[in-house]
Formats: C-alpha cells, structure tokens, sequence
C-alpha cells in the first residue's frame, strides 16, 4: 500500500519508541498491519544503515512489530498495554451498517476490530511500539526491552 497522503481526514500518530517519536499520517479506516509497514518503511528511510541509534535492527517483517496503547491517555507514565490483546476486548456485536450473514458479519467485526479507528485512536494519538528481537537484544545484554516492558522514555522537566 502506498504512503498515505495527509487530508483533512487522516490521523497523525505519535509511535514512541525509546526516546524517539515518529509521526505517521494514517488513513482512521487502514489496518493496523499496513501502519505497520509504513511504520517500518518510514524507519528505514531515516536510518538506511538498518540499525536505530540504540543498536537494535529494524525489522524486515511487520508482524515483529507491536503496538501499546496507553494504560492512561492523559498520563503516559502510567504505562502500556498491547494493542493485540485491546484487539480481542472490542465488542463482536458492532453495527456494521448492515444486515448480513453471521460469517460475512463476523469477518467484517474483525476487519474493522484491526484499524485505527475501531481502537479509539484520534488525531494525535500516542502509540508505543517494539520489536520481537528487542527480547533477543536484551537475552544478549545490549539494551532492549524486557517483556512486557514498552522502553518507552517520556521527557522529564527535572
């Protein structure tokens, strides 16, 4: 899918990672695995070398991307909680505009369940991301994040 052209209608995304944040124009109805790739996509055209400044590679695959939303919008202290699992507690019996068969509908429930919108995302949104190798980076001592854990370091007036 091509980059997503800004408009009155496209959200901009805050992804945090670490001490660095990425702002992303998404379409609110795109699905998440295409932010994703152009979360991926954007990563590597400022850092072609293939490496954050923290030594982590960037993935080639965006299915070793995760997604956090926050615990408390109006306190990111408070921590993050992954957007999969926030996937699975949206409500299954959402309008959807029409009458159709309970497969269609179904199918249709979890598409929708999987884009911006359906999670609550608004313009400006924050959104923490990680790796699957950040686990592997720090089984080998070199600065990644501990399960669970986002990494994600928020400034301080201190």
């Amino acid at each position: 899918m091509a980059s997503v052209t800004p408009s009155p209608l496209t959200l901009t995304l805050r992804f945090k990672y670490q001490k660095s944040t990425t702002l992303l124009h998404v379409d609110p109805l795109q699905s998440l695995d295409s932010v994703k790739t152009e979360l991926l996509r954007a990563l590597r055209a400022v850092h072609p070398d293939g490496r954050l400044p923290n030594g982590s590679s960037i993935p080639s695959k965006s299915t070793d991307v995760s997604f956090g939303l926050p615990v408390d919008v109006h306190d990111l202290s408070q921590g993050w909680k992954s957007m999969e699992g926030y996937e699975d507690e949206v409500d299954e019996d959402m309008d959807l505009g029409s009458k159709t068969s309970k497969n269609s509908k179904t199918a249709r429930s979890a598409i929708r369940r999987s884009t911006p919108t359906a999670l609550g995302l608004k313009d400006g949104s924050v959104v923490a991301y990680k790796f699957t190798t950040d686990e592997e980076l720090l089984d080998e001592g070199i600065g990644g994040v501990e399960d669970g854990q986002w990494g994600v370091v928020l400034p301080s007036m201190d």
